[in-house]
């Protein structure tokens, strides 16, 4: 098939092109904020996930509100000392 270059083709062209620009413009300002919020939301997860831990902490979060005590485990009070050195006060001279 051979289509002649002529001004009707010419204007066909540039009406596609205007239909396709404008038809995407459109979509986009459609689309475009559960585009941004999705896109928010996967980059909190992979934040949470990456500092504290995984998302399944919050799942074990308590409800607000409620107080609970968790204990730490107490560090051994024995630390063999002699090796960490000798402990030097310094005082500025005037």
């Amino acid at each position: 098939m051979i289509v002649e270059a002529g001004m009707v083709n010419l204007l066909k062209t540039l009406l596609i092109l205007a239909l396709v620009y404008y038809g995407f413009k459109f979509l986009a300002k459609l689309f475009a904020p559960q585009i941004q919020k999705y896109a928010a939301k996967k980059m909190q997860e992979k934040f949470n996930q990456h500092y504290q831990g995984g998302v399944h902490q919050e799942e074990k979060r308590e409800p607000e509100g409620k107080t609970t005590v968790v204990n730490k485990p107490k560090k051994d009070k024995d630390i063999n000392t002699d090796d960490a050195g000798e402990y030097i006060d310094y005082e500025e001279v005037d």
